[in-house]
């Protein structure tokens, strides 16, 4: 039976769904997490204790873990998980998609970069330290603006900052909250620890309407029915677009 290896953190809320779909594969499973499983030492190679923030070590600790298990197939199930799992796989030799490609995907200031050079219009951004004075980083922004950490996912984080004075509480939060692994993972925070978009639009009609068909938005995006066909055409080609632009497609 196919050994499937599904990475996950303890607080995830997508557990269940890919143990689920496993099961209706018939494929044995695999946890990988970021904290030891209580019955781990009485159920040897079925659950396996990563560290995800440093996901090279951890591609090793998979590594090894194959040689006696094998694995067919490595899957990250959150965000933060997929680039250990893209090493990993990597190094296994099974389906994924490229390393550079998970990374460039994660970190919102590389994948904005990506973006503009590749031609899809974005709105303005810019990157800063989380150790910047943020009153002086604030005579530099326009609002409103939208304040991204780098790499936390699911609009972790995310705040709308619509004056200087929201902007400077903000980022004094962010700078607090530095040390808490919960919040964010130092190893990846040492150069810029917060993520500026600037005239960030509050939906993908607004960006869409204003500029179709190539337009990748700061903020969430509704649900394709709420969306005329006009732009929920010019949605799918920007979808298509980024994933070319990215390369994220399995090999």
């Amino acid at each position: 039976m196919p050994r499937l290896l599904l990475l996950m953190t303890t607080t995830t809320y997508r557990a269940s769904a890919f143990l689920d779909a496993a099961r209706r594969l018939q494929v044995t499973v695999v946890v990988g997490s970021d904290q030891p499983q209580a019955l781990e030492a009485l159920t040897p190679g079925s659950t396996l204790t990563l560290d995800f923030f440093h996901p090279e070590e951890a591609a090793r600790t998979i590594t090894a873990f194959a040689t006696t298990y094998p694995l067919d197939a490595v899957v990250g199930v959150d965000d933060d998980t997929t680039l250990t799992a893209a090493m990993a796989a990597e190094a296994r030799g099974v389906s994924h998609n490229a390393v550079a490609s998970v990374a460039a995907a994660r970190n919102k200031h590389q994948m904005r970069q990506l973006l503009a050079a590749g031609g899809i219009l974005s709105p303005r951004f810019a990157c800063y330290s989380i150790d910047d004075d943020p009153v002086e980083v604030a005579r530099q922004l326009t609002f409103p603006c939208v304040v991204k950490p780098l790499f936390l996912a699911a609009s972790r984080g995310v705040i709308r900052a619509d004056n200087p004075e929201q902007f400077i509480i903000f980022a004094k939060r962010y700078h607090h909250h530095r040390t808490d692994p919960a919040c964010f993972n130092q190893s990846l925070h040492t150069r810029h620890g917060i993520a500026v978009v600037i005239h960030g639009v509050d939906n993908v009609d607004d960006a869409l309407a204003a500029h179709e068909p190539r337009c990748h938005t700061a903020l969430g995006r509704p649900h394709r029915a709420h969306l005329p066909p006009s732009l929920d055409k010019a949605r799918v080609a920007v979808d298509r677009d980024g994933t070319e632009l990215f390369s994220v497609t399995n090999h």
